[in-house]
């Protein structure tokens, strides 16, 4: 994915969080779009790390992110994805936002281990992603009641 080298502190703090976002060109529009996940705690995006760690990251734009070429073969900096892999994915993000403020919602009501505990009981060997937040959300509604903290 795109790099941005920064010299200095000056030019570090210059920078805003807009800048520094994965573009996505949808291949059947050629609309550019974004998918961010920030992180309540850092404010970092962390879309491209989800993509990453579950190897969304290909040669394949039907089914996941290719690096657009310009026409000289060289990396423009930006994705090409097909809309139904965008959508997939948009879902994702919005279920991941939707558990993360969640969480911390409970952890703002319950002791926070305690709630990191249900967490990663809940989520240990799971490895398919479009069911992460569900199975998460119910072992949350299980523990501190159904819908609570949403």
């Amino acid at each position: 994915f795109k790099c941005l080298i920064i010299q200095s502190p000056a030019e570090r703090r210059a920078i805003k969080k807009e800048e520094i976002k994965m573009e996505i060109v949808i291949k059947e529009t050629g609309e550019v779009e974004t998918l961010l996940l920030i992180d309540s705690k850092t404010g970092c995006d962390w879309f491209n790390d989800l993509v990453g760690n579950h190897d969304g990251f290909n040669d394949d734009p039907e089914y996941g992110f290719a690096k657009e070429k310009d026409e000289d073969g060289f990396d423009t900096g930006r994705f090409v994805t097909s809309q139904e892999n965008f959508k997939w994915w948009e879902n994702i993000v919005s279920e991941m936002d939707e558990l993360e403020k969640r969480i911390v919602n409970l952890s703002e009501e319950f002791e926070y281990y305690k709630v990191k505990d249900v967490v990663m009981d809940a989520s240990a060997g799971n490895s398919d992603l479009e069911y992460y937040p569900s199975i998460v959300h119910q072992a949350l509604d299980e523990e501190f009641g159904e819908g609570k903290g949403r």
